[in-house]
């Protein structure tokens, strides 16, 4: 038997492939390792299919590489992979390094513009991957394509050759898929050893306790080690890499799990592209690399091609800029104001003429779109520039004046010609149309004129000064300076059926404008800047590093690695309806836009304005939406409020900790204009110590902070030269901006995180029957609707913990958000939602009722803990919240409002029912004077006591009023005023008067006696 290093492969490695496969060639392989199978047989031949009927197969038995000498021109390469997949050669077989420098090798030769990997195999070795997806990726990065035509493709060859440019199956009969996965068979020879009369010792090193002790344990019947180091790994990566290579795969739970398919079920999981045959698969790698079947060609790559035609086509213009080559895109290139000037000053030099480039139109960032077209003008020009001969010192030959005298003389003869043409005139080229995309919000400005009988000479059907639209007839008498009240059409006479058909074809025709209406480039947009085309089903993946270096010792002790936290972003859904009533007045508002000065950003034509109005509003609104809101589910046939439409950033940032996914900063609390510096310092300081100094950071505050903040650091560093208002970071954390939120109102709430962290969302609503934007006219109004997709979302937060116990346990290293726990101001109130029977305190303890549509009864108030403190203060008298004494409710009696501005304040037991220490009905708490053992109740039912300065004991209430009822609610826990049972009050106990006790007297004019008490 030959000695090959194939065996001591096969014995070493891990394998990918299928277990049909392995197990019904366990008898060659037994033969194999037992040296009955010559492992160096002759392996198989690589076809070349040329441009030519004549192409030949090459014979390469033996050989690892191919002999390319005798390819024809612009062939395709077929490359045979059949039976498993090994990394190295032999058994009749490539290795998949051979694959690999036959990949490599045809990437650089001329006479090879692709590949087809004709493939049958069940998988194969681990390590026999990386060459293959080196060889493909060195053919794609030549710019020629390589496609893949299966029989079987399972396991290792779905690893290595999915990253092709096409995956086809040969057939639908017996063609399969699959068998993603990894698989590891140890073969115990033990039992075998030990009927043959000898006996293994393995011996270790004292050192070595980790050494194989994964296939050890496996032997010994524990795979658990085995299963979690070794296969579970690759497992993990082989399914990642697979889904990254095909992103529309349809996971059906067991794709991924190892299942083998026939070739049509695979299909329709997307798995691969198609079913084909061979002849077809050549004609997409010919159609890939821009070669026709049957034709010749130069051999060189199709983007080099591309290029040097493109460098030799405007080789003057080229020149003349200063550039080596254009790039082109969508048949236009983009040159900027400095460089259009530098050409027209390069032509006045080399011919003496001025160059005008009529209609050449520059957007808001100084760039002109020129076609190919205008290139080609362009070019042509210089080419008719004859050069001026350089001067000589010597006197020329006879033969070279001869041949100047020809050469000058077919010269003059095209300048005449050109001369005939041009005359004497500066040289106009005029330059084609290139539609201007038209902004809401940027500086850009639109030609006010009428041309060609269209507004700012755009030849769109809308912009047609006609009869059939009169407002765009009144544009142009007040352009020509004649306009007055009787230009403006009346309502009835314009043709809606006219003004229908326009607004629908600028619907359908800008519709990339309107998308950026949708997106305008505002503060919001600057700060959290829009992922447009979302779509449901779309993951943010983040990648977190964990802690790696560590002191030295021997052996191996990892500690790091990466963390991988996807999260699938959430799109509401939105509509918008505008009904337009009052043409006429519209009319009149469009037009007064084009007499303000400055207000040229939104000119625009009566169609685009109709548009716009229901856009800009609809922006408007979503954009406080997005700071403030918290999204509620619509009710069927009722109007819903803007605020609803999303959970707006603030909101989503007091519910991460419920997530699991970060916590607040407890002990910092909420800023005011007394603490807001160390507030500052207190925020900075309590970031993870490697976050602190990373570059990029931002500090997101409300308006009102920013300007708190630098008064208060005007103030305190008076004159000295460290104060600058203006910058926009923290001095002395130069890495930290300072970032304003726009309609961020009085909110306490404040965060850091990386910039670019948190993004808006945008996308079309693919499920809706509805556009993006839709029209409908009819009885003399215009309805605009439509609905899409947003939200604002952080990409990252952190880490998911187990549950609230592992959050609060943890640090804050594994978070991306940093805030601080207040979102209210203590004095602020939170609304909630009408008709609500059970509150939240969540968010805020300071909760207002608004006006209610029904008798609406409190049961329960939840998100709270043992000591929280509610207050409910009412909004509205129309049907005011009540809570009665019994369920949840401990009070001095049933809460029945009836004005606005009463409230009533409430301590959360550790039984979890509520408890009333305070109230406020429309009388004023009066305060007893602190130390008082004989307070006056004088003018007055409501009292509270006071912090008094030593034990006070109340023996009775001077001027009481016989037959009068009197509360008196405790204040403090200190010296806490005390009512015993004796003397002038009959009680059921003693009273001690502490913070959330009430005591409720009746006097019958000579002692107190106790109705009712609550206890805290």
């Amino acid at each position: 038997m030959k000695k090959s290093p194939l065996l001591l492969y096969l014995l070493k490695t891990q394998f990918m492939i299928d277990r049909d496969y392995l197990y019904n060639n366990h008898g060659m392989i037994d033969s194999l390792l037992n040296g009955t199978i010559d492992v160096e047989a002759d392996r198989p031949s690589v076809k070349a299919i040329g441009s030519s009927p004549s192409a030949e197969l090459i014979a390469v038995s033996g050989e690892t590489m191919v002999d390319f000498s005798r390819v024809p021109q612009d062939s395709v390469m077929i490359l045979p992979i059949h039976g498993p997949m090994l990394r190295y050669g032999g058994l009749c077989s490539w290795g998949m390094v051979d694959v690999a420098e036959t990949l490599a090798q045809a990437a650089t030769n001329k006479n090879i513009v692709g590949a087809i990997i004709d493939l049958d195999s069940p998988g194969g070795g681990v390590d026999a991957i990386a060459p293959v997806i080196q060889g493909i990726e060195a053919m794609r990065a030549a710019g020629k394509p390589v496609g893949v035509l299966f029989e079987t493709m399972a396991s290792a060859a779905v690893y290595g050759f999915s990253g092709a440019n096409f995956v086809w199956a040969n057939n639908d009969i017996s063609a399969q898929f699959g068998s993603i996965g990894v698989m590891a068979v140890l073969n115990d020879a033990t039992k075998a050893e030990e009927d043959s009369g000898r006996k293994k010792i393995i011996i270790y090193a004292p050192q070595s306790t980790e050494k194989n002790k994964a296939v050890e344990m496996a032997l010994a019947g524990d795979t658990s080690i085995f299963e979690e180091e070794i296969l579970s790994p690759l497992a993990e990566k082989f399914i990642a890499d697979f889904k990254s290579m095909r992103p529309q795969l349809v996971d059906d739970g067991k794709i991924l799990a190892g299942k083998m398919y026939y070739a049509q079920d695979a299909l329709k999981l997307k798995a691969f592209d198609k079913i084909g045959t061979l002849s077809e698969a050549i004609a997409e790698v010919r159609k890939l690399s821009g070669k026709k079947s049957g034709s010749a060609g130069t051999g060189k790559a199709k983007a080099q091609n591309q290029i040097q035609n493109l460098n030799m086509k405007y080789a003057k213009l080229l020149t003349a800029l200063a550039l080596a080559s254009l790039e082109i895109s969508e048949g236009k290139a983009s040159l900027s104001k400095e460089q259009v000037d530098t050409l027209m000053a390069s032509y006045k030099k080399a011919s003496g003429k001025d160059l005008t480039l009529k209609d050449i139109n520059f957007d808001n960032e100084g760039f002109a779109q020129l076609t190919e077209t205008d290139l080609s003008a362009i070019e042509q020009l210089f080419e008719k520039i004859t050069p001026a001969a350089a001067e000589e010192d010597n006197t020329p030959a006879l033969e070279d004046v001869v041949k100047r005298l020809g050469a000058l003389e077919a010269s003059n003869k095209e300048k005449d010609s050109i001369i005939a043409a041009l005359g004497n005139k500066p040289v106009e080229l005029q330059m084609q149309k290139v539609d201007k995309v038209i902004r809401m919000v940027t500086k850009e400005k639109r030609e006010l004129m009428i041309s060609g009988g269209y507004v700012f000479g755009e030849t769109n059907d809308w912009n047609k000064v006609d009869a059939k639209r009169p407002y765009n007839q009144a544009l142009e008498a007040l352009i020509r300076g004649d306009y007055d009240q009787s230009k403006i059409f009346a309502a009835t006479d314009v043709d809606l059926s006219q003004l229908n058909s326009d607004l629908g074809a600028f619907i359908s025709g800008r519709k990339g404008d309107i998308i950026e209406w949708f997106n305008p480039n505002d503060e919001l947009e600057a700060i959290f800047p829009t992922l447009a085309g979302v779509k449901e089903g779309d993951f943010f993946v983040s990648v977190e590093m964990q802690e790696v270096i560590q002191q030295y010792q021997k052996g191996w002790t990892p500690k790091g690695g990466y963390k991988f936290h996807a999260r699938k972003p959430i799109l509401r859904d939105i509509k918008f309806d505008l009904e337009l009533e009052n043409l006429k007045s519209i009319e009149r508002t469009w037009l007064n836009e084009f007499n303000k000065e400055g207000s040229a950003a939104y000119k625009m034509t009566f169609v685009e304005y109709l548009v716009s109005l229901a856009i800009r509003k609809g922006v408007q609104e979503y954009q406080i939406a997005a700071i403030k809101g918290e999204y509620k589910d619509p009710t069927t046939g009722v109007a819903g409020n803007a605020i609803h439409v999303v959970d707006g950033i603030l909101y989503q940032i007091s519910q991460f900790e419920a997530e699991l996914l970060a916590k607040p900063f407890y002990t910092i609390g909420e800023w005011t204009s007394a603490n807001i510096l160390d507030f500052v310092s207190n925020m900075i300081a309590a970031l993870p110590e490697d976050m602190r100094d990373r570059a990029g950071l931002g500090f997101y505050v409300s308006s009102l902070f920013i300007e708190t903040y630098w008064e208060a650091r005007r103030l305190q560093e008076g004159t000295m030269p460290t104060y600058d208002p203006s910058k926009s970071v923290i001095p002395g954390h130069e890495n930290i901006r300072l970032i304003r939120i726009p309609n961020a109102g009085n909110t306490k709430r404040t965060f850091i995180a990386p910039i670019g962290l948190i993004r808006q969302l945008f996308g079309e609503n693919e499920s809706s029957t509805a556009g993006l934007v839709n029209v409908e006219v009819s009885k003399r109004v215009v309805n605009i609707f439509g609905d899409f997709k947003r939200n604002i979302w952080p990409t990252v937060v952190g880490a998911k913990s187990a549950n609230a116990t592992a959050l609060a346990d943890r640090d804050y290293t594994q978070q991306l958000i940093w805030y601080n726990d207040a979102d209210y101001a203590s004095t602020e109130y939170l609304i909630v939602d009408a008709d609500s029977t059970t509150l939240s305190a969540k968010r805020h303890n300071m909760l207002q009722i608004p006006a209610n549509t029904q008798a609406t009864a409190i049961t329960d108030i939840t998100d709270a803990v043992t000591g929280d403190i509610v207050k409910i203060k009412i909004g509205s008298a129309t049907n005011p919240s009540t809570i009665a004494n019994s369920g949840k409710f401990t009070l001095t009696a049933a809460w029945e409002p009836t004005d606005v501005g009463e409230w009533i304040q409430l301590l959360r037991r550790e039984d979890g029912e509520w408890l009333e220490i305070a109230r406020y009905s429309g009388v004023t708490a009066e305060a007893f004077d602190a130390d008082d053992a004989t307070p006056s109740v004088d003018g007055g039912t409501v009292f509270i006591t006071n912090a008094n300065t030593t034990a006070t004991a109340i023996t009775t209430f001077d001027d009481a009023v016989a037959g009068t009822t009197y509360t008196i609610y405790g204040a403090g826990t200190t010296n806490a005023s005390t009512i015993a049972n004796s003397g002038n009050f009959v009680l059921s106990a003693a009273f001690t008067a502490s913070t959330g006790n009430v005591i409720t007297l009746y006097y019958n004019g000579t002692k107190f006696y106790e109705v009712s008490r609550v206890t805290a």
